[in-house]
């Protein structure tokens, strides 16, 4: 059902490719639903790391001799 669908990141909030994939874990491990929502709503508030800052370094500006 999600296969063709974007997934973006957790910072950039709710999508419904993640909710139809919580819905399918609840059922596969007989969770309630609301606990698995509850930890996506946690995982989207936790603060995303960058590895370098914006525009300063890429793969490309690395010389590989």
């Amino acid at each position: 059902k999600t296969q063709n669908m974007i997934v973006p990141q957790y910072r950039d909030g709710e999508c419904e490719v993640r909710e139809i994939w919580d819905k399918s874990v609840s059922a596969a491990l007989n969770w309630d639903s609301k606990y698995i929502s509850e930890l996506r709503y946690l995982l989207h508030k936790e603060p995303y790391v960058c590895g370098s800052g914006y525009n300063k370094y890429s793969s490309k500006d690395i010389n590989r001799s």
